[in-house]
């Protein structure tokens, strides 16, 4: 080997890095001045009655807009599950 430590080659550059943050500041800012839409609404009623499941959606679909037991009225918070997620999408 050549002593990298990197099991596919070299690591990805800074500006990649850039890139993932920028595009995460600027979901987190739509997620803060775009309204609410009525998918979204019904998404963060099921985050505050967690079950094991619903009637045309699996679990999982709750736990995006776990925000909401951060701050009950505030978008920004209701959507950081979905801001998370698609960072993670980014990074994997």
């Amino acid at each position: 080997m050549n002593g990298v430590d990197h099991p596919r080659g070299l690591p990805p550059p800074p500006s990649l890095w850039y890139l993932v943050v920028a595009v995460t500041l600027w979901r987190l800012a739509a997620a803060h001045f775009l309204p609410v839409t009525q998918d979204e609404a019904y998404y963060f009623d099921w985050a505050r009655h967690l079950d094991w499941g619903y009637f045309d959606h699996p679990p999982g679909v709750a736990f995006l807009g776990i925000g909401t037991w951060l701050a009950d009225a505030s978008p920004l918070a209701a959507r950081l599950g979905t801001v998370t997620a698609a960072t993670l999408t980014l990074l994997v």
